[in-house]
């Protein structure tokens, strides 16, 4: 794998899945949590422009919304749209499986799913 990909996750992104990305498998990975900006009912737009302006990209369980803001949006730096997933270990491997193939993130929309299938879904 390249250069491990920087991501923020959004507040409904467990923080447990968030360590293991950083400490198992080396992503830079910071999240609202850490941030203390959870709890605050921040609009998703504002998540994906702190994402935008820090070179990170988004990674949540919000499907909807972040999948229409994928489709608005003329620049991001990726965003990662995850079923929701208890296995924290197995959710932490999807997601890494999905990212490891991809040499940039740049205005992709990865969607990882509770199963993790080869070539995970993205466009």
């Amino acid at each position: 794998m390249a250069k491990p990909h920087r991501l923020y996750a959004n507040e409904n992104f467990p923080q447990p899945v968030v360590n293991m990305l950083r400490d198992t498998y080396g992503y830079d990975i910071t999240s609202t949590h850490e941030q203390g900006k959870s709890g605050r009912g921040i609009e998703d737009r504002r998540v994906l422009s702190h994402a935008v302006a820090n070179e990170r990209a988004v990674i949540t369980q919000n499907w909807r919304d972040f999948e229409h803001l994928h489709a608005a949006s003329g620049k991001h730096f990726g965003i990662v749209v995850c079923e929701v997933d208890a296995d924290i270990a197995r959710q932490a491997k999807n997601v890494h499986g999905a990212l490891d193939a991809h040499e940039s993130l740049d205005r992709e929309l990865i969607k990882v799913y509770r199963r993790a299938s080869p070539g995970a879904d993205h466009g």
